[in-house]
């Protein structure tokens, strides 16, 4: 199954992520398996919570993760206090991994001395 979803990952990543999901109960990622994640989206108003928004706010942006490019155009046409980084060659787990976190921290800490 895993290399089927990551055909465009080397088999270390592939094997990263299978030891990953086998720690974990299988009913954790049930949804995320048979594709039903918009359930848990149900009901909320995305342009109404990106509007009221009142602080400064940083999104690291994965590559192939579930922000989009056009959902960060939208986002920041909504609400330009937005800051958005892409984190290149970074999947949703953001670097943890894939021992990048120092390049995680150090967006992250860029932006909180900008202020």
């Amino acid at each position: 199954m895993f290399s089927e979803r990551y055909t465009d990952r080397d088999q270390e990543y592939v094997e990263t992520r299978a030891l990953t999901f086998s720690q974990v109960d299988p009913e954790v990622y049930r949804d995320w398996v048979e594709g039903r994640l918009d359930r848990y989206f149900n009901g909320y108003d995305s342009q109404t919570i990106i509007e009221s928004i009142e602080c400064p706010t940083l999104v690291l942006q994965a590559e192939n993760g579930m922000i989009s490019l056009d959902d960060v155009i939208w986002a920041r046409s909504i609400n330009e206090e937005i800051k958005v980084k892409q984190m290149g060659g970074m999947d949703h787990w953001l670097g943890i991994q894939d021992g990048k976190e120092t390049e995680v921290l150090s967006e992250i800490i860029s932006f909180l001395y900008s202020f």
